[in-house]
């Protein structure tokens, strides 16, 4: 049996990746391969990751691979190749599923792509090499062979997701300083443009029995904090307060947390929440802008006027750590249409509110539109917006500086009330004003 390795690099140490866990998991329940796993982070150095890779002698280097990780791990592809030309290198993830042709043109060291979904992909490739067979019938790869490149059809979606084998060991010691990542659904029912789950209609679930299984060993091991990945965790929402009923039963310190969709949280789940212990769970919501041509550019269909009332309502519960996203760059909205949206989300205040910025994502419907909208962006990963018609790049770094300051001042909650009296008093609930004053101060320092 071939030698086998999967790997990864994290954007920080406190992460981990499931990922690579559910890939280890199946490929052993149903192909009885003996996968190792390590991972690594962008943080350290390639020459470090490189000796570690090629001390551990696999005959198969297997990547997960991201936005933020895809330009290191193409650099160690290549190196790797040329001292272990007889390793086969294989890619999978999000990063490499669109355009996985043109990556083994352009990056001669890869092998192997597996598209999209990968666990049955990838445990039918690893059973086909073990065993010198041909791939040319695995559904769901890309891959080079005799000076050419294939391309195989695409594999359905699982059905069952609970086929899939729990990703976590019984002994979690190693976790207890990591975020630890959790999902009981796959999919989205929203499909805004910029985001990669519009590319995948509905919504697949994990049985609740399942889930239920799955958490009462989790909660059970001493982790800091378990975070769903679920693109919107109450898109079903008696099962989202299922799961959180069951949460609650369990006799645990770690908290959750959840994706959530604000506008769509009804009164019955509303007065639920209010039931909710402190510091149980932790509320993600994505606003991205409350200025409609935007949010309609980008097929976003959540109602501000019913997300506000709602997040004012969890807020006045005092139970709940909640997290705001806004998105800089959306189609149609000027600098100082976006002063309007942060000015309006501020209002709400959250415990964090996330400035980030539109990031053109390969197989992302807003990818098409970049003439339209005149959008400038990366060339490589993240592939983050630089400018577009509606806002100039000058404007975008004033964004970046007031990304900083808000992440230094207003998320580290050292300076809560001095903040407030300063954006009440002075600023006249202008928080945009301030933080755009106070950036404009900083370059000037």
């Amino acid at each position: 049996m071939k030698s086998i390795l999967l790997s990864t690099l994290n954007a920080k140490y406190i992460h981990s990746s499931l990922a690579i866990r559910y890939l280890q998991t199946y490929c052993r329940k149903y192909g009885n391969l003996h996968l190792k796993i390590k991972e690594f982070t962008i943080n350290e150095a390639l020459d470090d990751i490189m000796a570690y890779l090629y001390l551990l002698q696999p005959q198969i280097l297997c990547f997960s691979c991201y936005i933020w990780n895809i330009r290191p791990i193409l650099e160690l592809a290549a190196d790797y190749k040329k001292i272990s030309p007889q390793t086969l290198i294989v890619l999978g993830g999000p990063e490499v599923s669109y355009d996985a042709e043109q990556l083994l043109e352009n990056n001669p060291a890869i092998d192997y792509i597996v598209r999209g979904e990968g666990e049955a992909t990838l445990q039918e490739l690893l059973l086909t090499l073990a065993e010198e067979g041909s791939t040319s019938q695995i559904q769901g790869i890309s891959y080079r062979q005799d000076n050419a490149i294939y391309r195989n059809p695409d594999r359905p979606l699982m059905k069952d997701l609970d086929s899939i084998p729990f990703p976590y060991p019984p002994d979690m010691q190693d976790f207890h300083d990591k975020v630890v990542y959790y999902e009981s659904s796959r999919g989205c029912p929203y499909n805004c443009n910029y985001c990669l789950s519009s590319t995948q209609h509905g919504v697949r679930f994990f049985s609740l029995s399942r889930v239920k299984q799955d958490l009462a060993f989790l909660a059970g091991q001493g982790i800091r904090e378990i975070k769903f990945v679920d693109r919107t965790f109450n898109c079903h929402e008696e099962r989202a307060m299922e799961i959180m009923r069951w949460i609650i039963g369990l006799e645990t310190n770690t908290r959750f947390h959840f994706e959530v969709e604000a506008s769509t949280l009804s009164a019955r789940m509303l007065e639920f929440l209010a039931t909710v212990p402190a510091d149980k769970f932790n509320l993600e919501i994505g606003i991205q802008s409350t200025f409609r041509p935007a949010l309609q550019a980008v097929n976003r269909k959540s109602d501000w006027i019913k997300t506000r009332d709602n997040i004012a309502r969890l807020r006045s519960y005092h139970n709940f750590h909640i997290h705001l996203d806004l998105i800089a760059g959306l189609p149609f909205e000027t600098y100082q249409d976006f002063a309007g949206s942060f000015n309006d989300v501020y209002r709400l205040q959250p415990d964090v509110l996330q400035l980030g910025f539109l990031k053109m994502l390969k197989g992302s419907a807003i990818r098409e539109t970049t003439d339209e909208h005149e959008y400038k962006y990366q060339t490589l990963p993240p592939y983050k917006v630089l400018a577009n018609r509606y806002m100039d790049f000058t404007e975008m770094i004033k964004l970046q500086q007031i990304e900083s300051l808000l992440d230094k001042y207003h998320n580290s909650a050292d300076m809560k009330q001095s903040l407030a009296y300063i954006i009440s008093k002075i600023y006249r609930d202008d928080a945009f004003g301030f933080f755009e004053k106070l950036a404009a101060y900083w370059q000037m320092q």
